[in-house]
């Protein structure tokens, strides 16, 4: 990489000639290099459209997410061209954020600006794996859009896709004409989703932190597929052999796999939320930045009031208090008070 001409052009891109900062603004995304992403975005805000739309196309070709909400701003941008530079960028980069500021530019009261952004959403939604975001697709106004949509979501194993696939194939003609359509998409989940009902106690929704449900979707008059999947999301594209969940009280890592557990922090120290999972134990860890006692109270009220099970199963929970988990007497009275039996490791041992 050429650091001296990287340099240089992030130098010109200062210059009081447009012409210079907008050929400066060209050269960055031909260069390549990440460091000029936030010089970009700063020139998003350039008095010159020029400027503006060649930062935008040059932010494009770095496909930076960090260049994703700038970018979304400069779609309200007065100038047309700017507008449809910023939706091509956007494309490029092609995130959900991305494709939420692209959905919003559909509305755009320039032509050119609608059309543009429905090209490239078009362009852009057979590479789009989140199954929501091609749903919201079948809402638009555009037939090409959702077609592709359609043909987007006909490929995933994701047994959620039928539902939308039934309503969009039987608003173009009938439901008869709808289950003909998603025939090969059922043929595909079937084998699928007699693996997930075959090992459903072993099933795990890490976005969710859930344990599955079962479900049927009615494919005709004497036709059915049973499935597993997550009573949040919806997905049936689960974690499997998971054999236990494991709740964590002090832990600062985000949900992980540790060969057939789950490890889910409860409590987040910095926002002090708790949060809700489906767990079969809990552990209590090490943790100075931590008021126990608060957290152990919060993760008590979120398992009881979204748990959707009778009051005080919690008391079924084994808690493992680890050694060095420096627990008030409060905190100490309420594991007990609220949760199975306790477990505690005494460092001196």
């Amino acid at each position: 990489m050429d650091n001296k001409r990287y340099e240089q052009s992030v130098q010109m891109l200062t210059d009081k000639d447009w012409i210079n900062r907008e050929r400066a603004a060209v050269e960055l995304g031909q260069i390549g290099d990440q460091r000029a992403v936030i010089p970009l975005i700063n020139a998003l805000k350039d008095n010159n459209e020029w400027v503006r739309a060649n930062a935008a196309e040059a932010l494009g070709l770095l496909k930076n997410k960090k260049a994703e909400s700038a970018l979304g701003l400069l779609l309200k941008d007065q100038d047309e061209w700017v507008c449809a530079s910023a939706a091509e960028a956007l494309g490029r980069i092609g995130g959900i954020k991305a494709v939420e500021y692209l959905m919003s530019a559909l509305g755009h009261e320039s032509e050119w600006v609608r059309r543009n952004t429905r090209d490239t959403l078009n362009s852009i939604a057979n590479e789009i794996k989140d199954v929501q975001v091609l749903v919201s697709f079948l809402q638009v106004p555009y037939e090409e859009l959702r077609a592709s949509a359609a043909e987007a979501l006909g490929r995933m194993n994701d047994v959620c896709v039928l539902g939308p696939l039934l309503d969009y194939y039987s608003a173009l003609k009938d439901r008869g004409y709808a289950l003909r359509q998603i025939k090969p998409v059922v043929r595909r989940l079937a084998p699928l989703q007699k693996e997930n009902l075959k090992n459903f106690s072993h099933l795990f929704c890490p976005s969710c932190c859930r344990r599955p449900r079962k479900g049927r979707v009615k494919l005709g008059l004497f036709r059915s597929l049973k499935y597993a999947c997550c009573p949040d999301c919806g997905t049936s594209v689960l974690e499997k052999g998971i054999e236990e969940v494991v709740g964590v009280i002090g832990s600062e890592n985000g949900v992980y796999r540790n060969g057939p557990v789950f490890y889910v922090p409860l409590f987040d120290s910095r926002t002090r939320e708790a949060r809700y999972a489906d767990v079969d134990r809990i552990e209590v860890w090490s943790n100075a930045g931590i008021n126990y006692e608060e957290a152990v109270n919060l993760v008590v009220l979120e398992l009881n009031d979204r748990s959707g099970r009778p009051s005080g199963w919690i008391k079924s929970l084994p808690v493992t208090v680890m050694a060095g988990a420096g627990l008030s007497v409060g905190a100490s009275n309420m594991l007990k008070q609220f949760f199975g039996q306790i477990i505690v490791h005494d460092k001196s041992k």
